[in-house]
């Protein structure tokens, strides 16, 4: 049994970087600012505008997720891009996906399919597109506009059944597709059921419990998390 979290309002994204060696940070997207503030994540100290207003193209940032080659991928909901940046530096580096691409307007949310493809929100058309998870070209529109009477989709969460789970923000509900084909299985929670208003954000949390001490320390502390945080990610080079 999966229980599936959801999140109404909250900061339009948080991920986790390294500024230097042995310093866990923590991003925080400044939609309205343009910007991308860093954090150390032991005591919340500002390090550095990890992306600065006016660097690059990025407009609204939202959603934030590590790429498959380690870069810090950015869904700029004005820009209609998903914006690429160095995870160490903040430089700014190609676009995984161009202004536009596809068909992209207004991404809120980019998640990793579990075969390697990405998965864009587009919630200006109301679809969720399909990128190649390398390269980001075009690869198909996955759910198509309104499938479902999906409106305005946010978050993206997929289960190890292959179902697909969308937060649609303006019609209050949980809708469910296949995570292959893209065809609508049906509601999961209806419109406003529980008092729901505006999802955004979606988690799957799994049955078991995690363990989180790592090192069996008996304390979970920032060598846990940097094992936790590896295990996604990989190596820090």
């Amino acid at each position: 049994m999966l229980r599936l979290v959801i999140s109404l309002v909250g900061l339009f994204s948080l991920t986790i970087g390294v500024a230097t060696a042995g310093e866990a940070t923590i991003l925080a997207a400044g939609g309205e600012g343009d910007h991308i503030l860093r954090y150390r994540l032991d005591n919340g100290n500002i390090v550095s505008h990890f992306v600065a207003d006016g660097v690059s193209s990025l407009d609204f940032p939202f959603a934030m997720t590590i790429g498959l080659d380690g870069s810090v991928l950015v869904c700029g909901w004005q820009s209609d891009a998903v914006h690429r940046y160095d995870r160490h530096t903040g430089q700014p580096l190609d676009d995984f996906i161009p202004s536009g691409q596809g068909g992209l307007d207004g991404p809120v949310y980019l998640l990793f399919h579990p075969d390697g493809s990405a998965l864009a929100s587009s919630n200006g058309s109301n679809r969720v597109l399909k990128y190649d998870g390398v390269g980001g070209d075009f690869v198909e529109v996955l759910v198509s506009e309104g499938s479902g009477g999906l409106d305005y989709p946010h978050h993206v969460q997929i289960d190890d059944a292959g179902v697909m789970y969308l937060a649609g923000k303006h019609n209050n509900d949980i809708l469910r597709f296949d995570a292959d084909t893209g065809d609508f299985i049906g509601l999961l929670v209806t419109s406003g059921s529980g008092g729901l208003n505006g999802p955004r954000g979606l988690l799957i949390l799994p049955d078991t419990d995690v363990d989180f001490d790592a090192d069996n320390d008996g304390d979970v502390d920032l060598a846990d998390f940097g094992a936790f945080q590896q295990a996604f990610t990989g190596p820090l080079p």
